[in-house]
C-alpha cells in the first residue's frame, strides 16, 4: 500500500454497460465490511473498512486502509465500481482523508472480488492489482516512475468481524478431533491422505492443478501459517517443512476463494529421498482438505 502505483482503467463505458446489464440482483453489498488487506512485499497486513452503497449493480462508497506497522498511517479512498453476478469490480478514484506522516504515497488500487453470502455470513475475498503508473500523494493523483507497488489480496466480512477474518496470525491452533465434525476457521476438515516419508524435511511445491483460474490459498502446517493468501499458478509456491517423527504432520490447505472454476484445487509435489510424490488437494469455502506426512523411527 505504501509508495507505489496503479493503472486507472475504470471507465464510464464499462460502468454504463454494467448498469444496463440484465443481471438480476441476488446480492446486496450495501453496508460496512471489515477485515484485512495484504500486500505481497509485506509481512504484515493492513486493516480495511469498506463502506458501500449499491444502486442496481453499480456500487460506490469509501475504503479506509490502516497500516499495522506502528506508523499510525491511514487513508480514506472514494471507491466506485460494479457487480457482475457474484464478482465485484472496484477502483480507487480519490482520497477523502489521510494520515501519512508526510512520507507515504498510496497505491491506486483496482479490485476484483468474489461475493459469498448465506443466511449466516457474508464475505468479500479477492485480489487487487496495479500497472505501476499512478499513486495518490497529498490527496492528488500523480505519475510514479520510481517505485513498484506490489499487488495483494483482501478478505472482508460484514460487521461484526469473525475472529477468523482478522489479520493473518503467525500461529493458529488446529482443533483436531478424530471425528467427521473436525473444524478449522469455521470449515469442515477432511483427511485427504496419509503419506509415509523417510526424510527429515521436504520442500513442498504447490501448483494450480489444471487451468490457472485465480485460485488463492493459505497453507497451515502443524498449527503454523506458512503460506498466506498466495495465488496458484504454473509457477510453484515453495516452502520447506521439517518432518517430526512419530507424529501426524498436517498440511492443511485453506481456500481463500474458489477461483473461476470451483473448487480450489492444488497439486502438491515433494521429493522424499529422491522419490517424487504428488497429490491433489481440493478445498472450498465450506471444507478444507488435510494431507498428513508420517515418519516412523
Amino acid at each position: 500500500m505504501f509508495i507505489g502505483a496503479f493503472r486507472s482503467w475504470f471507465c464510464l463505458i464499462v460502468l454504463l454497460i454494467a448498469f444496463n446489464s440484465p443481471y438480476a440482483q441476488t446480492i446486496n453489498v450495501s453496508g460496512t465490511w471489515k477485515g484485512y488487506l495484504s500486500q505481497d512485499d509485506k509481512t504484515w497486513a493492513f486493516d480495511m473498512i469498506l463502506n458501500l452503497q449499491q444502486a442496481q449493480n453499480v456500487v460506490s462508497g469509501t475504503s479506509k486502509i490502516i497500516a499495522n506497522d506502528g506508523s499510525g498511517a491511514y487513508v480514506v479512498h472514494r471507491v466506485e465500481g460494479y457487480l457482475d453476478a457474484k464478482t465485484m469490480h472496484l477502483v480507487d478514484v480519490s482520497v477523502d482523508n489521510e494520515n501519512n506522516s508526510g512520507y507515504i504515497s498510496w497505491c491506486k488500487k483496482i479490485y476484483s472480488c468474489r461475493i459469498d453470502a448465506n443466511k449466516d455470513s457474508a464475505a468479500i475475498t479477492g485480489i487487487w492489482s496495479n500497472d505501476g503508473t499512478k499513486i495518490f500523494r497529498n490527496k492528488g493523483l500523480i505519475d510514479n516512475n520510481i517505485s513498484y507497488c506490489s499487488p495483494g489480496t483482501i478478505k472482508l466480512f460484514k460487521s461484526p468481524v469473525p475472529v477468523s477474518a482478522q489479520q493473518p496470525a503467525t500461529e493458529v491452533v488446529l482443533q483436531h478431533k478424530k471425528t467427521a465434525d473436525t473444524s478449522f476457521l469455521n470449515r469442515k476438515v477432511e483427511l485427504k491422505n496419509t503419506i509415509n516419508v523417510s526424510s527429515d524435511s521436504v520442500k513442498l511445491l504447490f501448483f494450480d492443478n489444471g487451468e490457472v483460474d485465480n485460485d488463492i490459498i493459505s497453507i497451515y502446517y502443524n498449527k503454523v501459517l506458512i503460506l498466506s493468501n498466495k495465488q496458484l499458478s504454473n509457477k510453484a509456491l515453495e516452502v520447506t517443512v521439517k518432518i517430526e517423527a512419530n507424529k501426524d504432520n498436517e498440511i492443511l490447505m485453506f481456500a481463500e476463494n474458489e477461483g473461476t472454476t470451483p473448487p480450489n484445487t492444488a497439486l502438491m509435489v515433494f521429493y522424499d529421498r529422491g522419490m517424487r510424490r504428488e497429490i491433489t488437494i481440493d478445498s472450498s469455502t465450506k471444507k478444507s482438505e488435510v494431507v498428513v506426512l508420517k515418519k516412523n523411527n
